[in-house]
């Protein structure tokens, strides 16, 4: 695997969680690695970083 390849490209858009440009993200690396591998990427990083950010709000929210 290249230092581009595609679980890397797709776990980028994955951890941003931006619904209107994750979807043009994760399409245009699909299409560049012609396989499913991105979206199993994002797939594997979506929902951590969703429970990441709210973990993170919660304890802002103590803390302050």
């Amino acid at each position: 695997m290249g230092p581009l390849s595609a679980p890397r490209v797709a776990a980028a858009p994955g951890a941003a969680t931006g619904p209107s440009e994750l979807v043009r993200r994760v399409a245009f690396s699909q299409e560049q690695a012609r396989s499913e591998a991105p979206n199993t990427g994002y797939a594997s990083v979506y929902p951590a970083a969703t429970l990441v950010k709210i973990v993170a709000a919660q304890l802002l929210v103590r803390l302050l």
